[in-house]
């Protein structure tokens, strides 16, 4: 039977694996085809499950996260997905955000870049 203090050595996986990144240097991230999503596609409703969701876990009122979606799905058309949240990280600098909780809540939500930020925003 194993110890306590055996069981304190134990790294939790689910922490470390959400710090880790994703993608290893040399490894090219596929970018989603951005073109079909429409704003429609974002979560209109701040009172459905997802929606609340989304602006529990980023700090946002939903209409701040409906124009995050708009923005990185044009950012993302134009420059494709760099690996990384930086262009989530621009929006909301450029709006006088603290980017931090948006970026936490994304990482929480599975997003480890701007690809995947866009579909976890898309989902309903």
């Amino acid at each position: 039977m194993p110890t306590a203090s055996a069981d304190l050595r134990e790294p939790d996986l689910w922490t470390t694996r959400a710090l880790r990144p994703l993608t290893r240097p040399g490894l090219s991230v596929p970018t989603p085809s951005v073109g079909a999503m429409n704003h429609s596609d974002l979560p209109d409703d701040p009172h459905s499950s997802w929606a609340g969701v989304l602006c529990t876990a980023l700090g946002l009122p939903v209409e701040h996260v409906r124009l995050l979606g708009r923005w990185l799905a044009g950012a993302l058309d134009a420059r494709g997905c760099d690996g990384s949240l930086h262009k989530t990280r621009r929006w909301a600098h450029r709006r006088g955000l603290d980017p931090g909780p948006v970026v936490e809540g994304l990482l929480a939500l599975g997003a480890p870049c701007d690809c995947a930020a866009l579909d976890v925003l898309a989902r309903s």
